[in-house]
């Protein structure tokens, strides 16, 4: 229940349905007749994602995707090389004919943090998981209600929860 765990699972959250999301937009998901989708883009190290603190958040909220999955991938993917996302990116733009993965690598995380708070309004992004389906999935799990409106209330004031902290001063 403390706040700093509820925002960990939050990021951990957001970051998992926007790598989904863009797996799914891949040609060879759209086009093959497997069911399973294939991850294209690798999973990140979590290094990148479990950071509390108030710059490293600022600075996360504006990157842009490219920028986050462009960092090493997870440690648990040894048969590919740590610069594989940074890599297959370089490759997208260069070809550029992943039209829709570029459209959603150019957005930051702010913009689909907004679209992940606002459940996706005018229906744009088909297959994005919001913040409503992390709240039903939440319920399933038979998570406490106290929980679920805390993370609820993190998700929609995650920017003005790192505004407002002051950060310790640096030895």
């Amino acid at each position: 229940m403390a706040k700093d765990n509820v925002i960990r699972r939050f990021k951990v959250q957001l970051i998992t349905h926007i790598f989904n999301y863009i797996n799914s937009l891949f040609n060879i998901n759209n086009y093959g007749k497997s069911k399973k989708q294939i991850n294209v883009i690798k999973k990140l190290d979590t290094i990148y994602i479990k950071t509390i603190s108030k710059e490293e958040n600022i600075e996360w909220l504006n990157s842009k995707l490219n920028f986050i999955f462009s960092k090493t991938i997870s440690s648990t993917l040894s048969n590919f090389d740590i610069n594989y996302n940074k890599k297959l990116i370089q490759r997208i733009y260069s070809k550029n004919e992943e039209k829709k993965v570029i459209n959603i690598l150019d957005k930051t995380i702010r913009e689909m943090l907004s679209i992940y708070c606002n459940d996706d309004p005018e229906n744009k992004y088909p297959g994005f998981k919001t913040l409503k389906d992390d709240l039903i999935r939440l319920r399933e799990l038979k998570e406490d209600e106290a929980y679920i409106e805390m993370y609820s209330l993190v998700a929609i004031s995650f920017e003005e929860i790192y505004e407002k902290i002051i950060p310790r001063k640096k030895k």
